[in-house]
Order: structure tokens, then sequence, then C-alpha cells
């Protein structure tokens, strides 16, 4: 049943579950205004209604006079004495937090809580699914711990781009235990796909490339993927996005890669951005690769975290002609073997996540001299004037300004500050 968008901004829908989510630096600053002995911390909320209910976006403080979309969260001490906050469909959501820091929720609708970032960690108020036998992950859940791998598994993933990188990804993630699985590309397999892309063959060519990848992942994933053959930006990708907890962007078009971003900025989810290339430049061969993870609540997008390469793929959104598109125009060719090393440093960044040793976003960029692999940390300042982290976390209100915004990032012309030479995808990846 989907729950459509009929409330007045800022109402919840009465009958419609709950699902809260919070960026895990909101939160840490509102427990340490109770910890200073605040009463209570009111937190400003967007709309997102998705099929399995209405989630509840907080990704900022709250505003003496917030927007009319947004909804009020009042968090206090599971001890302090009840507020009157009262539960009808014009009424804030009460969240409260006991000694150790867990969250429950006084609302009866209530039914999943999320922290987003660090740890992954969330509260499901209704029963949850019994975890798989212990022999099919006891390796992972030894490397990982097992409360932090349950965390992953019930972790809802959606891979936008399925090519030679995405596709990568997507095997990784079903082959340590990740159940929910949305795969998202209009592209189809050719045969020049068959050189890197995971789970694909001779009688693949000309099928979408979701669907090849979702019967190869069938065959030993502990979920079911849904495939969705279509653009990031159509009706059903974007329903599919609210419903997933975290982005995976490994797209090899320029827009596509700002609209993937921008909408999980919108949608407060984490966002893994994976971009490779291989240039040829004075007769020699450079191979590289970005990984980006963006976290929300820490006031930045991706594009003001290093940019988006090959911005002259988006000079049509405001008007202008896009250069060449032919492959061997922008890059010397593809590897593999780059691919997998650039997917498995963004997997290993969301391992990390999980079991909290990545606190914040991250940059890194991989680049080989000679035959040998370098990796170094980056990071770029927020930038104020960003449209995308202008417009914040609004969930459904901000979609109606989603090609406008777009427009204003593609003007700013936001690009990677410190890169020698722009990253280019490869196509497919």
């Amino acid at each position: 049943m989907t729950y459509a968008n009929t409330s007045s901004p800022g109402t919840l829908p009465e009958h419609a579950p709950l699902i809260i989510e919070i960026a895990r630096p909101v939160l840490e600053r509102a427990v340490r205004r109770l910890l200073r002995g605040s009463a209570e911390v009111a937190l400003n909320a967007g709309l997102l209604r998705t099929e399995s209910g209405t989630r509840l976006l907080i990704a900022t403080d709250a505003a003496p006079e917030p927007p009319a979309d947004y909804r009020r969260v009042i968090l206090r001490h599971e001890d302090s004495p009840m507020s009157a906050v009262d539960t009808g469909p014009e009424a804030g959501v009460e969240l409260l937090v006991d000694a150790q820091g867990a969250l429950r929720s006084t609302h009866p609708s209530v039914v999943r809580i999320r922290v987003v970032g660090t740890g992954l960690h969330q509260a499901t108020i209704t029963e949850a699914a019994s975890p798989a036998g212990s022999s099919r992950w006891s390796r992972i859940a030894g490397a990982l711990g097992a409360a932090a791998h349950a965390r992953l598994r019930e972790t809802r993933f959606a891979v936008v781009g399925c090519g030679r990188t995405g596709s990568l990804v997507a095997t990784t993630l079903a082959r340590i235990g990740v159940s929910h699985l949305t795969l998202i590309d209009p592209d189809t397999v050719e045969l020049h796909n068959l050189d890197a892309m995971d789970g694909t063959s001779y009688g693949d060519i000309g099928r979408p490339k979701v669907q090849a990848v979702a019967d190869h992942l069938r065959l030993f994933a502990c979920g079911v993927p849904e495939p969705i053959s279509q653009a990031v930006t159509t009706g059903t990708s974007i329903a599919a996005l609210r419903e997933a907890d975290f982005v995976c962007c490994c797209v090899d078009d320029a827009t596509a890669r700002l609209a993937t971003s921008t909408l999980a900025t919108l949608f407060l989810k984490p966002l893994l951005d994976i971009g490779v290339g291989i240039h040829a430049h004075n007769g020699q061969v450079e191979k590289a690769a970005d990984v980006r993870l963006v976290l929300p609540g820490e006031h930045r997008c991706l594009a003001c975290y290093g940019g988006i390469a090959q911005q002259d793929q988006m000079l049509p959104l405001i008007g202008g002609q896009t250069a060449s598109t032919e492959w061997h125009e922008q890059r010397a060719g593809s590897l593999r073997s780059l691919n997998q090393v650039a997917a498995h440093l963004g997997i290993g960044i969301i391992e990390d996540l999980v079991t909290e040793r990545v606190q914040h976003s991250q940059w890194l960029r991989l680049r080989y001299k000679d035959y040998l692999p370098t990796i170094e940390p980056l990071t770029a300042d927020p930038d104020p004037e960003c449209p995308v982290c202008a417009l914040g976390v609004r969930g459904d209100a901000a979609l109606p300004q989603l090609s406008a915004v777009l427009r204003a990032a593609v003007r700013r012309g936001v690009r990677m500050p410190t890169a020698a030479h722009e990253l280019r995808k490869p196509r497919g990846v």
C-alpha cells in the first residue's frame, strides 16, 4: 500500500507507521544539551512518505520558526517528566533516550528508529526477523562482531549504476549478508561489459544490467534483490531511494551522479560514491579512483565534498551542449582490477562505518605510480553557498525543487579542487 501525500505540509498521516531517522551528529549535540541540564530539546524533521510508512528526517536542530513542511520532534531523557506532546496528526513526536543512549518513542505509530551515521544503529519496535544460521555468516560476524554484522544485514542498500564497479559492489554486499538490496540502472549489457561486470555472460547481452546482476545474486543472496531498469530520476527509482537506508553511487554519467547524490542529501541517506578512470598523458597511462563517503548531519554533500567530475556532461541541464560521449575520447580504457580495488575500498569503508571505526565522512584517492598503488586521504571544507546543502533535508517538500537545484549546482561549477586531472568514469562502470 502506498501512502500518498494527501496530508497538509507538516501533518502526519494518522494511520501510517512512523520511522524516525536522525543524523548522528544532531543526536549527539542534543544529548549533550540534555546532559547539561536542558529538560528537552526540540528538533525539526522533514517528512518522507514511503510504501512502508512515513519517515521523519532529522538533520538539524530546531529553528525558532521552522518551515511549514517540517515536523517538530521533542527529545528528552527517559526519566524526565512527561511533556505535553499529544499523538494526534497535528502533534509533535516524542523521542526518549535512556542512560545507555538507547532510543524509544512514546508515539504509538513509531515502528523503527534509525541513527544515520557511524554504527548504522536502529531500533525496531515491531518484532524483528530472526537471524540466519550462524554457520553461513560465522567468518564475517567474527571479523565485524555479531552485533555490527546484524546491523549491516538489516540495512537497506540501493546501488545506483550496476556496470563494472556497481556489479562488484552489489555482489560483495550480497556475499557479506545484506538482505535488502535494490539495483538501479537503465542500461543493457553490451559485449564490452563482459570484461569486467560480475554475474554476466554472453546470454545476457541485450538484457537490462540490473536483471542480469539480480539473477546472479539470487544464486547465493540471503534476500531477493529488486532490479529497477530505469534512470535514477524516474518516479520508481526515487520511490526506491526513499525506502533505502544507504545509497551506493557507481554511475558513469555526471548528471546521474549529481542527481543521485542530491536525492541522498534530501532524503537523509549516507552516500558512498565511487569513481574510477584510466587516462593517457604524454604517453603514460594513469590509473586512479576516488572513493567518498558522505554522512548526513555534517553540512556537506557530494557536490561540495570534492565536486562532480565531467562537468561538460551536465551542460544540457542549463541549455548548453555536451562534449563527445565517445568512450575513447574520454579515457584510455578500463580494467577490472582497478574497479575491484575501488569497489572493495568502498565496501571496506562501509564495514568500518558499521563497526564505528569510521566516524565521519571520508574521501580516499587511489593512484598508481608505475605499478605501485597509493591511497591518499583528502578533505574539503563545506561550501556555504552550495545550493544542494542550502535546500537541506526536506524529504517530499524538496522534490518540486529538484530540477532547479540540479541546475543551480551545475551553474555553481563545483569541481574536484585538488585533482591533477578530472577522474572520468569508464563507460558502463
